[in-house]
C-alpha cells in the first residue's frame, strides 16, 4: 500500500498578541523562556525551538537554529523536542538537515510512546510504508482514542481495503463516522453520501452495534497532546513552576 494514501499532518501551534500591552507582557514571558532554555531547561529549549521553527516569540523563523534547540530539548528528555527532530529528519524545512527516515522514525517513536497523538499517527504511517498493517492499526487506534481525526480516517481506509488483511466493514463505518463528526456530534453534510454507502454494507444488528460504539466514544487526549496544542498555556505553567522553585 502506498504510504501517500495517509497524509502526515504538521504540528501547528500559533501564538499571537492582539494589543500592544498584551504583546509587551508576552515578550517578557518569552524572554524568561529564553533564559530558562539557556540555563538548560529541556522544556524551555523545546519552546524556544518552536519560536524559531514558526517565527514566534519575537524570533524570525530560522529552521537551523530551531533544529539545534530541538536537539538540546531531546537530549534533556523532552518528548515534543524528540518529535520535532523526527519531523526535521523526515524532511521538514528541506536543506536544514539530511533526510534520514530511520532517525525520523526513532525520534517520533519517543514521542509516540510518551503519548503524543500526532507522533502516534506518524508512526502508524511509517508502519504502513513497511507493510506492517497491524502495527499501523495499533498506533492509529491509540491516536484515534485521543480524538485525532486523521487516525480515524486512516483506520477507515485500513478496514476498507483487502490488501491490508484487516478488512472490516463495520469498523470502517465506525471510524469514518468518528472522523467526520463535528463538535456537536453531527456528520459533515459532504460525508453523508459515503457514510450511507458504508451503512448499506452492514446488516441491521451490525449497524446498530456500530452506532453504539460511536455514541459511546469519548476522546481522551493525554496531557502531552494537550500541551502540544496549547503552547501559551505550557509557557505560563513552566514560568509558574520556575517561580515557585525559586
Amino acid at each position: 500500500m502506498n504510504k501517500a494514501l495517509f497524509a502526515l499532518l504538521p504540528l501547528l501551534a500559533m501564538l499571537s498578541g492582539c494589543m500592544s500591552v498584551i504583546q509587551t507582557a508576552t515578550d517578557r514571558k518569552d524572554q524568561r523562556i529564553h533564559a530558562l532554555a539557556n540555563a538548560g531547561n529541556a522544556e524551555a529549549q523545546y519552546l524556544v525551538g518552536m519560536f524559531f521553527n514558526n517565527g514566534m516569540g519575537g524570533m524570525t523563523r530560522d529552521p537551523k537554529i530551531a533544529f539545534e534547540w530541538f536537539r538540546k530539548a531531546d537530549a534533556g528528555g523532552d518528548s515534543l523536542g524528540a518529535y520535532k527532530l523526527g519531523c526535521y529528519y523526515a524532511g521538514q524545512f528541506p536543506g536544514t538537515v539530511e533526510v534520514d527516515e530511520e532517525k525520523a522514525y526513532a525520534h517520533k517513536m519517543v514521542a509516540a510512546r510518551a503519548g503524543y497523538a500526532l507522533a502516534q499517527h506518524d508512526v502508524g504511517v511509517v508502519y504502513v510504508s513497511r507493510n506492517d498493517f497491524q502495527e499501523a492499526e495499533r498506533w492509529w487506534k491509540l491516536a484515534g482514542g485521543q480524538g485525532f481525526r486523521s487516525s480515524h480516517s486512516a483506520l477507515h481506509t485500513l478496514y476498507s481495503r483487502e490488501e491490508a488483511g484487516l478488512k472490516n466493514p463495520q469498523l470502517a463505518y465506525v471510524h469514518y463516522k468518528l472522523a467526520n463528526r463535528n463538535a456537536q456530534n453531527e456528520i459533515s453534510p459532504a460525508a453523508l453520501p459515503d457514510l450511507i454507502k458504508l451503512a448499506e454494507k452492514l446488516q441491521s444488528p451490525e449497524l446498530e452495534a456500530a452506532d453504539k460504539i460511536v455514541d459511546r466514544y469519548v476522546m481522551k487526549p493525554t496531557q502531552l497532546s494537550l500541551d502540544a496544542r496549547n503552547m501559551r498555556g505550557r509557557i505560563n505553567a513552566l514560568l509558574a513552576a520556575a517561580e515557585a522553585a525559586r
